[in-house]
């Protein structure tokens, strides 16, 4: 189910549809209008309030593919280190198996 909210961007008000609750849209619209103040900030106000929403979801754009990027290499990392955990635990247990047959056989030789 959607839900109506009322955010201020810009310095301009804003309805969104969002099926998130509504502490999660007010810090998306929160950060959003951040990144469009600092541009205009950094504009000195020779920056218009277009180009500045439109600088700022370049921005966006670029932290969002770089963050599926870093996910991307955490997920490669994460199943490099499962597969190296996995062969670690079949070299213990065929270590284990010839620690047994070797005490077996010391017990042999003991026995006699």
């Amino acid at each position: 189910m959607k839900n109506r909210y009322s955010v201020r961007i810009g310095g301009m008000d804003y309805t969104i549809m969002a099926s998130e609750p509504q502490e999660y849209v007010d810090r998306v619209a929160e950060y959003v209008d951040a990144k469009i103040n600092e541009i205009l900030a950094a504009g000195e106000g020779k920056i218009a309030i277009l180009a500045a929403a439109v600088l700022a979801a370049v921005n966006i754009g670029d932290e969002c593919f770089k963050s599926r990027q870093n996910s991307e290499n955490m997920r490669s990392q994460l199943k490099a280190y499962v597969a190296d955990a996995s062969r670690s635990k079949v070299e213990l247990n065929e270590a284990n198996r010839e620690i047994e047959r070797l005490q077996a056989e010391l017990a042999k030789i003991r026995g006699k």
